[in-house]
């Protein structure tokens, strides 16, 4: 069996993207635990909160992909959503088979309530990324991510 390349794994961009995925990740989830939220449920109310605000709403498959997540992580990370009052799982007028989920006044107002901290963790965040370093990496987060299908 042939050695395996080591220094490569050094400069790997899956690497290295997991691992600042999972500090900022643990930051945020840190900061916004008081609320008894996750990151990824903050993610998933202010999708939502943003579709109710302009009356629109997102079918399960459609909030997943906007997340780039699998729907059925996605339902998963409903549910404890949905049992906290802050999200109702409907059928889809239009196809009973589809779900769409929706965010309760409550689910909006916890929104409203964490984004200044998730404000606070997101500065924190760009003032060590470097502000022109910061606004060039999302550039490239978003190439990345809309780019993205290796497979």
């Amino acid at each position: 069996m042939p050695d395996p390349n080591y220094r490569s794994l050094n400069d790997c961009l899956m690497l290295h993207l997991r691992k600042a995925t999972r500090r900022a990740t643990a930051g945020f989830d840190r900061a916004l635990s008081p609320l008894g939220l996750t990151a990824t449920q903050f993610a998933i109310l202010g999708h939502l909160s943003w579709a109710h605000d302009r009356g629109k709403s997102w079918s399960v498959q459609g909030l997943a992909d906007a997340l780039a997540m699998e729907a059925s992580s996605l339902t998963r990370a409903l549910q404890p959503l949905q049992r906290r009052g802050l999200l109702t799982i409907n059928p889809d007028p239009e196809d009973r088979r589809a779900k769409r989920p929706a965010a309760t006044p409550a689910g909006r107002a916890l929104f409203v309530e964490a984004c200044p901290v998730w404000d606070r963790v997101h500065t924190a965040l760009l003032a060590q990324v470097g502000g022109p370093d910061a606004a060039k990496l999302l550039g490239l987060l978003k190439q990345t991510v809309a780019g993205v299908d290796l497979g």
